[in-house]
């Protein structure tokens, strides 16, 4: 049985050493029909070391599966440098194409990760396949590949990645991409476009003599500027005032007045108060704005001696002055009231006096005419008749 045994393992080294140490089994004199993996040849001592763990063809020595980070038939090609390692860190690619099947290290892309994304992308960072932003793109650039700049009116030069202004836009511009320039009624021409009501309104107001969101209605005639939204006058034409600048300043002088219609430059002969809107009397030719007092009367009033006074040349230096003698006109008057007015009340005492002083005379011939001495003492003397008296003389008063 030893014996046997012997002779099987020398049979065995005669045949390995007759088609070489790789061969896994043969027919004698036929050649190893089976090679190890990663062997081939008619003696399996061609060796196919590109291959990945299933070996190759027996006969061609092509391999089934390249080995990682191998490509092409003969999968003696290098995948691309930048394509990204798998999870067990190991590169690959298509065998036919030597495409990348793990995608691109951060900052390339294409098949074969040949392509650098645009330095305008942040980061750097761009998806593979087509090259396209992957986050943000840097101020002032946009576009899928960061390649187109933002448009110039974007405010702060910041867009997003389809081209719209993302903080609005600079004065003077309005609309998703800022290519809208605003109107020059509006006031420093700056406006935006409002999302609530989709429509373009004039932010700082209208330019003078426009009303409305986008200033493009007129104000009211006559009206230089007036509210944007309720078109109420601020500032009339020169000769106009009101709410709506429809009313003249007729009777003021030059013809101006603010927009309450107080007149700024006083008022045209023969009218006073605040707006001139009241005539001065009929004898008068200039009176004043605020008081309606005479300041000049028509010609041929003679009954003004001091008037005449001022109006005559031939006094020359001594002349009155015009406020001085406005004082007299008032003085006199008052001072021959106050006299009249004394006159009047010392007639009145006098009067009252003399009254008096009659009825006490007369009272006094009575008596002795009715009484006797004897009674007269009596009356006299006697309380009663004197409280009598006192009564008497009471009435008299």
């Amino acid at each position: 049985m030893t014996w046997c045994v012997a002779v099987l393992i020398l049979a065995a080294v005669v045949e390995t050493s007759q088609y070489g140490s790789h061969c896994l089994r043969s027919n004698d004199p036929k050649p190893c029909m089976y090679c190890e993996r990663g062997w081939f040849g008619e003696d399996c001592s061609r060796n196919c070391p590109t291959c990945d763990n299933s070996g190759c063809d027996r006969n061609t020595g092509i391999c089934v599966n390249c080995a990682d980070g191998l490509y092409s038939e003969s999968c003696s090609l290098e995948c691309p440098a930048n394509c990204k390692t798998s999870n067990d860190n190991k590169v690959q690619c298509e065998r036919a194409t030597g495409h990348c099947l793990e995608a691109c290290n951060s900052g390339w892309w294409g098949d074969k990760c040949n392509k650098r994304c645009s330095d305008n992308c942040l980061r750097s960072e761009c998806f593979f396949y087509d090259g396209s932003l992957l986050g943000a793109a840097k101020d002032g650039w946009t576009g899928s590949m960061c390649t187109e700049n933002c448009p110039e009116e974007c405010a702060l030069n910041k867009c997003s990645q389809h081209g719209k202004c993302s903080f609005g836009c600079k004065k003077g511009f309005y609309g998703e991409t800022c290519e809208s320039r605003c109107s020059n009624k509006c006031m420093n021409n700056n406006c935006y476009f409002d999302d609530i009501i989709h429509y373009t309104v004039c932010r700082d107001g209208c330019s003078d003599g426009f009303k409305s969101a986008y200033c493009n209605e007129s104000c009211p005639a006559g009206c230089r500027r007036c509210h944007q939204h309720s078109g109420e006058c601020s500032l009339c034409e020169s000769g106009r005032w009101g709410m709506l600048c429809g009313k003249r300043c007729s009777t003021c002088s030059n013809s101006l007045c603010d927009i309450t219609g107080e007149c700024t430059e006083g008022c045209q002969t023969g009218y006073h108060g605040h707006m001139c809107d009241r005539p001065c009397q009929s004898d008068c030719l200039e009176c004043r704005k605020n008081d309606s007092e005479c300041l000049i009367y028509k010609p041929g009033k003679t009954d003004e001696s001091i008037d005449t006074i001022l109006e005559d040349p031939s006094e020359g230096d001594n002349r009155i002055d015009r406020d001085d003698a406005r004082i007299l006109k008032i003085a006199i008057p008052v001072t021959v009231a106050v006299a009249i007015l004394i006159l009047i009340v010392a007639l009145v005492v006098i009067y009252r006096w003399r009254k008096l002083h009659k009825r006490g005379h007369v009272e006094e011939q009575r008596v002795p005419d009715t009484t006797s001495d004897s009674e007269t003492d009596a009356f006299v003397t006697t309380p009663e008749t004197q409280v009598k008296r006192k009564a008497t003389s009471l009435e008299m008063l």
